[in-house]
């Protein structure tokens, strides 16, 4: 299975990573210029955009490592935390926007 994602996915001709550019763990891999993988730093996820949705990637497409645990519950937390009852509608803290977030050291 891994080795039919591999071929699928690969692309030879230097295609560039469209949206979100894969960072972190599938950033080493030197096969990531595929524009099927999307990552949103915000919650640490690696997703394969599908019609409208997204598909979850638990684990590395190209080596089958585990890839991190998501952080949207936690950002969800946080921001209901400080008020935020909306957060897509609302003008979020600098540091929500991005992976700052978690990425800050605790306090």
């Amino acid at each position: 299975m891994l080795d039919f994602i591999l071929k699928f996915y690969r692309r030879p001709h230097g295609a560039r990573m469209s949206a979100r550019k894969p960072a972190g763990h599938m950033d080493q891999h030197p096969q990531n210029d595929c524009d099927a993988i999307s990552y949103d730093p915000r919650f640490d996820e690696y997703a394969i955009p599908s019609g409208g949705a997204l598909q979850l990637l638990s684990y590395c497409a190209f080596c089958g490592d585990r890839l991190p645990e998501s952080k949207r519950e936690r950002w969800f937390d946080q921001l209901e935390a400080l008020g935020v009852k909306d957060p897509w509608r609302a003008e979020l803290p600098a540091e929500y926007r991005s992976d700052a977030w978690w990425k800050a050291p605790a306090e």
